[in-house]
């Protein structure tokens, strides 16, 4: 469930959005005549965001449904990378309490089984139908998709979660967390260690007309 998250002095997190993205899954192709196990593909698509080696989601599920969730991905690591950037600004200019504070790397770190960590709890499968249950990132609750066997690989279809409308939202926002660093390069906030809010509403201000454009979280 991916998060903006303006960090206080005390490191108490005000979320700003949530969003729900679902999670995706495949697996390499089986030995003939033994199916792998299903959990095996969640584990891959971690190591695929880990990666950043998109061009084998299409392996994992259809062209269409890789197609959406590589555009969702490459722009989750362009807000990684303003995130990266806009820090390395913040660093030669504010303490490291306000830079803590502004840090945003938690707002996608839970993308289901694109998550950085994952360990699979428990596999059933049904006929050409299977259920895994998982935790991602050593955090409750625990987590459960469901995939269908299609021919020689277990398959998901990501449904509503990876919406079209999402990667341009979040590229937006990308660009809010560029252009918040290069004002606060440029001086134009007072950074205060013991007042920080103008300081942090400022960058509230940057990332909202991306959250906006955030499609509604699917049912």
């Amino acid at each position: 469930m991916p998060r903006v998250l303006i960090r206080s002095p005390k490191h108490a997190p005000i979320v700003i959005l949530a969003l729900v993205a679902c999670a995706l899954a495949g697996c390499e192709k089986p030995p003939p005549g033994r199916r792998p196990a299903p959990g095996r593909t969640i584990e891959a698509l971690s190591r695929i965001r880990h990666d950043r080696a998109y061009d084998r989601l299409a392996a994992h599920m259809s062209h269409q449904a890789a197609t959406r969730v590589r555009a969702v991905l490459e722009a989750i690591g362009d807000f990684e990378r303003a995130n990266l950037a806009m820090l390395e600004t913040a660093r030669k200019l504010a303490p490291p309490e306000i830079v803590a504070a502004l840090d945003q790397h938690a707002v996608f770190s839970q993308l289901e089984a694109f998550s950085a960590e994952i360990a699979v709890m428990s596999e059933r499968i049904d006929g050409d139908a299977a259920e895994v249950s998982f935790i991602a990132n050593a955090t409750p609750p625990l987590k459960r998709t469901t995939l269908r066997w299609q021919g020689d690989h277990w398959e998901y279809d990501p449904g509503a979660g990876f919406d079209d409308r999402l990667a341009p939202a979040i590229r937006k926002m990308a660009a809010g967390l560029s252009a918040f660093a290069a004002d606060l390069r440029d001086g134009k906030f007072v950074i205060d260690r013991d007042h920080p809010e103008s300081l942090l509403q400022a960058l509230r201000e940057r990332l909202e007309p991306g959250m906006r454009d955030m499609p509604a979280e699917p049912e």
